[in-house]
């Protein structure tokens, strides 16, 4: 998948993981991609997407949360 997303945007490997690990907000995956590239690029891509990604996730639950109850 993200050999697909490197090759159609053009975007550097190291930025894709780090934003891969922001967006699901998961920082094991941050801790192995900084291992595979001793760059800072991926630390960069999740300081980017994180705080976006958290909140349309808290979006999204009160969203389902009011369609589950009927108030949609």
């Amino acid at each position: 998948m993200l050999d697909l997303a490197r090759e159609t945007l053009g975007t550097q490997y190291d930025d894709l993981v780090g934003v891969a690990s922001g967006a699901t907000g998961n920082p094991a995956i941050l801790v192995y991609s900084t291992r595979m590239a001793p760059t800072d690029r991926p630390d960069i891509g999740y300081a980017m997407i994180f705080p976006s990604a958290t909140i349309l996730k808290v979006i999204a639950v009160q969203i389902v949360g009011l369609l589950m109850l009927g108030g949609g």
